[in-house]
């Protein structure tokens, strides 16, 4: 895959293009915006770094899907809940 830009490599890790800029700061990365190209051999790295938190998240998403969608066993109705925030470290 050739080079990305910081805003579509965030959309695909479901983040802001501001967690991932930072997030690229602390890996000594060098991108200033969004608009910013990563060239393929730091893709391949952010994607391996990230590859736990982005399961987590993905993991967290499909829960919530799960629990906002809730049929009770023997009933025919579908159940509304509310989603429980989660704060990720």
């Amino acid at each position: 895959m050739p080079a990305m830009r910081v805003h579509e490599l965030a959309k695909e890790f479901g983040m802001t293009s501001k967690e991932l800029l930072d997030r690229l700061q602390a890996m000594k990365i060098p991108a200033k915006n969004h608009a910013s190209t990563l060239i393929e051999p730091y893709v391949d790295k952010i994607r391996k770094e990230l590859r736990p938190e982005i399961a987590a998240r993905q993991a967290i998403v499909e829960g919530e899907q799960v629990r906002l969608s809730y049929r009770p066993p023997g009933g025919n109705k579908r159940v509304q809940i509310a989603p429980i925030p989660i704060t990720l470290l």
